[in-house]
């Protein structure tokens, strides 16, 4: 994973309360688009946005992120996943992953889940 620049954490006091789930990202669940399907061919993941036809090819760690966003499972959970499987730094990983989503979330292929 590459290096990524991330605001350190800082610890919350009682004058500046935790953001809740609901205005936390890593509180977010994210899943498959309904109009996406997806198969793993040699540990890479092709998904297939059905309206329109396109392709997209997922190498093998944007495959296992991709089966980590399984609708169920919040960002912080995947993130936390990521930190067990992947020798790196968590301030890499974490900007690495929303690097990830952002990408999957502008082209359609993921999306919120509530």
């Amino acid at each position: 994973m590459r290096d990524a620049r991330a605001q350190p954490h800082q610890p919350y006091s009682r004058r500046q309360p935790r953001p809740t789930a609901q205005h936390d990202r890593w509180g977010t669940t994210f899943g498959a688009a309904a109009d996406v399907t997806s198969s793993v061919v040699d540990q890479e993941a092709v998904l297939v946005k059905l309206g329109s036809g396109r392709s997209y090819t997922l190498n093998a760690v944007g495959t296992i992120v991709w089966e980590l966003l399984d609708g169920q499972r919040p960002l912080g959970a995947v993130l936390t996943a990521l930190g067990e499987r992947f020798d790196a730094p968590e301030r890499q990983l974490r900007g690495d992953l929303i690097e990830l989503v952002a990408q999957l979330r502008a082209e359609g292929l993921i999306e919120e889940r509530r």
